[in-house]
């Protein structure tokens, strides 16, 4: 599992997690406490951002899977709808299992991390 919080809430989680006997807890070097509210600041920077972008923003070739909703963005699709869950993808956790349970359902049988 991953988590994101505070640095005192992480601090507490390991120390909880390694007397319950984890058998590893490992805290990891980040920007930032991403896919939590903890970035809500810097929602409003990443929305105009992206609205700037939007015009030059083409519609994908191929299925985007969306990590905050698990929703496939198909081919030829409106790169509004990209933009509006990219900007919930900041602050909402990513649902990578249900992401790839849907794909599974959908045939996909390979996986390549880039």
């Amino acid at each position: 599992f991953s988590v994101g919080g505070t640095e005192v809430a992480i601090q507490a989680l390991k120390t909880y997690a390694e007397a319950a006997g984890a058998l590893q807890v490992k805290i990891l070097k980040t920007g930032g406490a991403f896919h939590t509210c903890l970035m809500a600041p810097a929602a409003d920077r990443l929305a105009a951002a992206l609205r700037e972008a939007l015009p030059r923003m083409r519609p994908p070739r191929v299925t985007v899977w969306m990590n905050a909703s698990c929703e496939p963005m198909r081919p030829g699709c409106d790169p509004k709808a990209i933009v509006e869950l990219l900007q919930e993808q900041l602050t909402s956790p990513v649902l990578w299992e249900p992401c790839v349970r849907a794909m599974v359902d959908e045939g996909i049988a390979e996986f390549y991390e880039v």
